[in-house]
């Protein structure tokens, strides 16, 4: 008999195991699910999803923001300023975006924000003292609730305010509502059209120089109102093409 036939004669004499009466199972948690080792030597793999159940999967694939929309719709700026927003949804109340003390503060998003709020302001946007602020919003913004502003605006800094605005603002007191209390300048740059039911644009800057340059059609009881000290400068730009209804 040749050693390969009687290695094989050896292996078919041996006994079977002896049946375990314990069911001993090793995990290993894995990213997106687990990897599951029986007695047997066996590998199973389960993801994590497939435990959970419809009601669960569905909220993790149809988040909506409600009063939490900031942390879903727009990142916290107190790291280093900058805060991005993201997403389409309604909200129940006013997101807030706050500048960190020391930083200047900066407010964009990448083209694909759309907010509603239906309780106060949609926005509420103010910059740290004694630093500018930066504000270039794409999104359509919508506040429907009573005296809400699309966007309110605040600034105390000796840097510039700036907002430039590309989507709708519609805002049942005032559809963006701009103070500037600090030195710096205030710019504002609209594309989209901005109406509101009481003021659709409304500025106050008592010791900076203002400059208003409207790309899209304006529309309110007051359409623009604007408040300054008689000392500082003020330029209004209309584009070709802009509509303006109601007075100032």
């Amino acid at each position: 008999m040749t050693p390969t036939k009687r290695a094989k004669s050896c292996l078919q004499k041996l006994p079977p195991p002896p049946r375990s009466t314990e069911r001993r199972t090793d995990s290993l948690t894995l990213r997106g699910g687990r990897l599951r080792k029986t007695s047997r030597g066996l590998l199973t793999f389960a993801p994590f999803l497939a435990t959970a159940s419809a009601v669960a999967l569905g909220a993790l694939l149809s988040l909506t923001p409600t009063d939490s929309a900031h942390a879903q719709m727009c990142t916290d700026p107190m790291t280093d300023g900058m805060s991005s927003c993201s997403g389409t949804g309604t909200a129940a109340s006013t997101i807030t975006i706050t500048g960190p003390a020391g930083f200047d503060l900066v407010v964009d998003d990448p083209g694909s924000f759309e907010l509603t709020v239906a309780s106060g302001s949609a926005l509420n946007i103010s910059g740290a003292t004694g630093r500018a602020m930066t504000v270039d919003l794409d999104g359509d913004i919508t506040a429907t609730g009573s005296n809400g502003n699309a966007i309110y605006a605040t600034h105390a800094g000796t840097g510039a305010m700036n907002i430039t605005t590309d989507g709708t603002l519609m805002g049942n007191a005032n559809g963006i509502y701009v103070r500037n209390s600090g030195t710096g300048a205030t710019n504002i740059t609209t594309t989209g059209a901005v109406s509101a039911t009481t003021q659709a644009i409304y500025l106050s800057a008592g010791s900076s120089t203002i400059t208003l340059d409207i790309g899209g059609n304006v529309s309110a009881t007051t359409a623009i109102s604007s408040v300054r000290s008689s000392a500082m400068g003020q330029t209004i730009i209309f584009r070709d093409g802009v509509t303006i209804t109601g007075g100032s």
